[in-house]
């Protein structure tokens, strides 16, 4: 789609944000490389049409404020003064934001010209309601006295204007720069779409025209979140505490699974928004660690998280179908995080686990030798982990993957999911979600029941098809946990978690012993090694077969909550 084809297709855009909203910030935040500002740049012209083709460019020094203890950050504030040529500006906004993590934020924003560097709190308060909670707490006694620095932002902010017709206006900025706390620095390249006026749709139709031409990344955090998150690791004794000027990064933590909690009363909609958004979070909350960091737990989250999401879209796809090219994404990065996952489970969990039972200790020639060919096999282990990890963290930087998390932006975070629901459709989402939940908790039930009929006689294949089962129920009971009684429900899961455990032993030892197998067809010498390994799973596997059956014929029995 071209630029005119854009501009035609917002023609009719309703406006959902009024040209003079002044205390409602609706934006879209992506990430580039800073090697493709040039092609961006480029792109704007070609596939944008802004008013003029050369943007207005302006340099920003940001200030951030807060108190010692961090004040505003718990209260849900984030107040700023900036400076602009000679001019400068206070802003306070509200840390919550209603994009549901899809790169959209949508919150309120208030800001007041002053006269100098320093925070004025009653010319903010002069701007926003008297009744409402940021005013409130702005009033708090003592406040302006107890606001010191807290670290800066300087960039050099490139501005377009685009206007589609009818009412649509949108705001482009680039920033390069970096954020500056003490010693340490960590760069800023970042675009924003900010919506003027118009319907928050039109901000991710004009970042995919862009990616057609470079990638662009979804920004989930904002500028005062990383600052602050570069203010924690400096408090806590990080490099950043070194006197000389130091380049870092926030860090980068490991993301789990939290609770999805209902109100009884819950629709499908609202089931779906929160399901997707839950998913959502705990996968690509992982995504800077799979990226950056070491720890395997990173890249066994984010493919968790993936896998919850796609067993929600499965959930839900009788009434909300999934495009079929997100699907098929969906799956391609599931893979390359799988491949990842299984070579670091093996180098980092199965044979070290071996090693421990290995006597490795004699003095036999026989024996020395093992011992080396053994050191070796655990060296070619942990490369094929740092390979798989590193192709892992490439599909993650790779242009595809960008157009795969703005894409599904675009349909979760604006809704298009509801307006390609036909009449019936529209109104099963007005539904309570407790009943699709009973329905579909017991249509899995059922089937993993079935799937395991044979369990006692079942080849490697076949049981791998009741664990991906036992998989995809315990991920929608997760999701739909707080709709039953707690400990029933508990008492179920803590048995199908049982089962899982059981499930997952085994399959372990036959995902390692594919792997294996590719290492010999690599290395002839490390066959003698292989051989032992594969017989001692072996005999962890037979060992492992009555557990299964135990925990089988015990989730039988279960009932559901």
């Amino acid at each position: 789609m071209g630029a005119s084809q854009w501009l035609m297709r917002h023609s009719a855009t309703l406006s959902n944000v009024p040209a003079d909203c002044a205390s409602r910030e609706v934006e879209l935040k992506l990430l580039l490389s800073p090697s493709d500002v040039d092609t961006f740049r480029t792109a704007v012209t070609t596939r944008l049409a802004p008013h003029k083709p050369l943007p207005g460019v302006s340099r920003l020094h940001t200030t951030y404020f807060d108190t010692p203890d961090l004040f505003l950050r718990r209260q849900g504030l984030e107040l700023r003064v900036r400076k602009q040529g000679g001019r400068w500006t206070e802003t306070v906004k509200t840390i919550e934001s209603s994009g549901r993590g899809f790169g959209l934020h949508d919150r309120g924003e208030w800001e007041a010209h002053i006269d100098s560097a320093e925070p004025d709190l009653a010319a903010l308060r002069m701007r926003i309601e008297p009744d409402a909670r940021p005013a409130l707490i702005l009033a708090e006694p003592g406040l302006a006295q107890r606001l010191v620095p807290v670290f800066d932002v300087v960039v050099r902010r490139s501005l377009w204007q685009l206007s589609p017709p009818e009412g649509t206006r949108i705001e482009l900025t680039l920033d390069e720069g970096e954020l500056r706390c003490g010693a340490a620095r960590e760069p800023i390249c970042e675009v924003e779409f900010e919506l003027k006026a118009g319907a928050p749709a039109a901000l991710f139709d004009a970042a995919l025209l862009l990616q057609d031409d470079v990638p662009l990344r979804i920004g989930r955090l904002g500028k005062a979140d990383r600052g602050y998150a570069l203010l924690a690791g400096r408090t806590h004794g990080s490099r950043a505490t070194m006197t000389t000027t130091t380049t870092t990064t926030t860090t980068a933590r490991v993301t789990s699974a939290q609770p999805v909690l209902f109100a009884r009363d819950v629709t499908v909609e609202q089931g779906f928004q929160a399901i997707i958004e839950n998913c959502s979070a705990h996968a690509f909350g992982n995504e800077a660690g799979v990226m950056r960091g070491t720890d395997p737990e990173s890249v066994h989250q984010m493919r968790v998280g993936i896998r919850r999401l796609r067993s929600a879209l499965r959930l839900f796809s009788p009434i909300i179908p999934t495009p079929a090219l997100l699907g098929g994404e969906l799956r391609w990065l599931s893979a390359a995080l799988g491949a990842a996952r299984d070579a670091e489970v093996l180098a980092g969990e199965t044979l070290p686990a071996l090693t421990a039972d290995s006597d490795l200790d004699s003095d036999s020639d026989s024996d020395r030798t093992a011992a080396v060919q053994w050191t070796s096999l655990l060296q070619t282990a942990s490369l094929s982990a740092d390979t798989y990890r590193s192709r892992a963290a490439h599909a993650l930087a790779s242009p595809r993957y960008a157009r795969l998390t703005l894409g599904l932006a675009a349909w979760l975070g604006c809704e298009s999911w509801q307006s390609s629901s036909g009449k019936r459709a529209r109104k099963a989402l007005q539904q309570p979600l407790h009943a699709l939940a009973r329905g579909a908790v017991m249509r899995l039930h059922r089937k993993l029941r079935d799937t395991g009929k044979r369990l006692a006689r079942a080849t490697p294949e076949q049981r791998h098809r009741v664990r991906i089962a036992a998989k995809r129920l315990r991920y929608a009971i997760d999701s739909f946990q707080s709709l039953y009684p707690s400990k029933a429900t508990h008492r179920y899961v803590r048995r199908l978690g049982k089962l899982q455990d059981a499930l997952g032993q085994l399959n372990d030892a036959q995902v390692a012993g594919r792997l294996l197998h590719d290492f010999v067809q690599k290395e002839q010498e490390l066959e003698h090694s292989v051989q032992s390994v594969v017989r001692q799973l072996d005999r962890r596997s037979d060992l492992a077969e009555p557990e299964l059956l135990r925990c089988w014929k015990a989730f039988r029995r279960a009932e559901l909550p």
